[in-house]
């Protein structure tokens, strides 16, 4: 049965972000410990404000903003001037009152204005990972090289398989491109799935780099 005390909802069909789902919800009775996904693109990046201001006036707990999926080849992340005119208009946003999960180390930047000090670089095929439709195991939803298959193998041992510790190591270590970088030992490389989705190696940038 659904817990509705503790209910995630998705909201990726918001995607010009009209907040009409967002009031529904909000006006719905009884105790709810209400959280949203909201998942960012083109259209909706700019309401970030407005949506994180309206969770907190109408007391949801939790907003979280999952790393942006590719489609048809194409992966969302904000320009340098869309990033500079969100941390402008989210300055008077009191983000600190409400728990934000943030998946892109980069947006994560923008909205608080420093750098995450958890963050540490990518999490992939270490604390993180994604079964897809197929039973493929990947490091991570937009990362897609195969650690193993669960039809064919446990979990355990695909965690514990030397394909698992490559991977990982390829992760841990910073891009050739950023080498270069005088920040690259806190992100290092930032999102590489992002990076490898786009140009398919593990020694490209991530583009959504606001050093670039």
């Amino acid at each position: 049965m659904l817990d509705w005390q503790n209910c995630i909802w998705n909201l990726s069909c918001l995607r010009t972000c009209t907040l009409h789902w967002l009031r529904y919800q909000a006006g719905l009775p009884g105790d709810y410990l209400w959280g949203y996904l909201f998942y960012l693109n083109e259209k909706n990046f700019r309401d970030v404000p407005s949506v994180i201001s309206f969770c907190i006036d109408n007391n949801v707990k939790e907003l979280k903003f999952p790393i942006q999926r590719v489609d048809k080849g194409r992966i969302f992340y904000p320009d340098p001037e869309a990033a500079s005119r969100l941390c402008q208009e989210i300055r008077d946003v009191p983000v600190d009152r409400l728990k934000l999960t943030i998946h892109d180390p980069f947006t994560w930047q923008i909205i608080y204005s420093k750098d995450n000090p958890n963050e540490g670089g990518c999490h992939g095929a270490k604390t993180m990972m994604y079964i897809s439709g197929n039973f493929d195991v990947t490091p991570c939803p937009i990362l897609p090289v195969s650690m193993g298959n669960l039809r064919f193998s446990s979990c355990k041992d695909i965690f514990s398989s030397e394909k698992r510790r490559e991977i990982r190591d390829k992760l841990s270590s910073p891009p050739k491109e950023c080498g270069g970088c005088p920040v690259v030992s806190k992100c290092i490389g930032g999102c590489r799935g992002r990076a490898y989705a786009l140009y398919e190696s593990f020694d490209k940038q991530d583009p959504a780099c606001l050093l670039i």
